[in-house]
């Protein structure tokens, strides 16, 4: 299943969410990165405890936070982008 960033809100106060589905992957430790025009605003460490394993992290918008994001899921160990999601905030 493709990653899915939804967003909740409207306005300043709005959250957006970014949905993965992690296969394989148990017992390894998995990135959601968030970047806003190529500066990573947070990352959150995900830890599969089963082979099929569904996980999302969350990012509460503040004023200034417009611009081009890429939220990506990332493999730790070896820094391989497993998924990515592209989408514009105005």
């Amino acid at each position: 299943m493709p990653p899915c960033p939804s967003a909740s809100g409207r306005g300043q106060g709005r959250t957006i969410y970014f949905f993965t589905e992690l296969r394989g992957l148990s017992g390894r430790t998995v990135l959601h990165r968030w970047e806003l025009n190529g500066r990573v605003v947070q990352e959150r460490q995900l830890k599969p405890t089963s082979q099929s394993w569904r996980a999302y992290t969350a990012l509460s918008l503040t004023s200034g936070m417009s611009g081009s994001w890429r939220v990506a899921t990332i493999d730790a160990a070896t820094g391989r982008t497993l998924a990515e999601q592209r989408f514009r905030v105005e």
